[in-house]
């Protein structure tokens, strides 16, 4: 998997989450411009690491500026 078709997965993750009509690009930020608060991602994150089959317990460290982009570089990662 590559970068873009792992942002592509989370921002439909992202969707399912907070509905279709929400606006969401590699830039969007999960805490700033997306509106999650730490309960909706601590469940995003486990459905992440569920979906992707890794651990992102370092993720926790750097929520507040966490975009779909860094986050995708984490999930490929080796």
């Amino acid at each position: 998997m590559n970068q873009y078709e792992a942002e592509q997965r989370i921002i439909n993750a992202i969707k399912q989450i907070k509905g279709s009509n929400i606006s969401i690009n590699s830039d969007s930020r999960l805490f700033g411009d997306l509106g999650f608060d730490s309960l909706a991602f601590m469940e995003f994150v486990v459905y992440l690491e569920s979906e992707f089959g890794v651990d992102l317990e370092k993720l926790v460290v750097m929520v507040d500026d966490l975009s779909v982009y860094s986050l995708a570089g984490f999930i490929i990662q080796p």
